[in-house]
């Protein structure tokens, strides 16, 4: 998954081709998804390819979630084949602990910049939508909602730690996020990297289109 920071700023960046009236709600459906690590539904009823289909786009809440799939869609595979030199000892076609953790840090490190791009504190009403397209249980939408809006609001700048304690608020154990903040400090370290996970989005801003006509086609 990107981050809250890297959906929102990539649905404000597009929210234009989608026609959206209501911005809250679509704001809100671009950050449902990952909600599942609160509310422990299976993956696959948030993350599938056929939200990428232009018909699933019935409401903004939907446009939102659309967005949500099409920017992880794209973010992984241009990661994938960006980064491979990072994880060639344990790519393997599929991921691994090792992998993931690799891929979490560059997200981190790419969604503190995105975090600078964007001001959510113009979308706070985005935080007080709460819909369960799964029958999820209202209380743990919104106590979703809640942990992403203390992760970014009334915040300067973003830093690893917010970022760790983030994942740790979600429900990731302690020790695996112990190692993704050791492996995103390494990573920020190496400052032409850290640049080439900055211009990152731009490849995403490119790229998108091309999954969009591909699965409409």
């Amino acid at each position: 998954m990107s981050l809250s920071a890297t959906h929102i700023r990539f649905a404000l960046n597009i929210k234009n081709e989608y026609k959206v009236k209501n911005i809250n709600d679509y704001l809100a459906g671009t950050i449902y998804p990952d909600s599942r690590y609160v509310t422990k539904i299976d993956r696959e009823l948030t993350h599938y390819d056929e939200l990428l289909d232009l018909n699933f786009c019935k409401n903004d809440f939907k446009k939102g979630w659309h967005v949500h799939f099409l920017c992880d869609a794209v973010n992984h595979e241009i990661t994938d084949h960006s980064f491979r030199e990072l994880y060639q000892n344990e790519y393997n076609g599929c991921y691994n602990e090792e992998k993931w953790i690799i891929f979490t840090a560059i997200k981190i490190i790419r969604d503190i910049e995105d975090f600078k791009k964007i001001n959510i504190n113009d979308h706070l009403e985005l935080f007080d939508v709460i819909k369960n397209p799964n029958g999820e249980k209202p209380d743990d939408i919104k106590k979703y909602n809640d942990i992403i809006k203390k992760i970014y609001i009334d915040k300067k700048e973003m830093t690893i730690d917010d970022a760790c304690e983030g994942w740790l608020s979600l429900g990731v154990e302690k020790n695996l996020v112990d190692k993704i903040k050791v492996s995103t400090h390494k990573l920020h370290k190496d400052k032409r990297l850290t640049k080439r996970i900055y211009d990152f989005y731009d490849k995403i801003i490119i790229e998108y289109p091309k999954i969009i006509k591909k699965y409409n086609e």
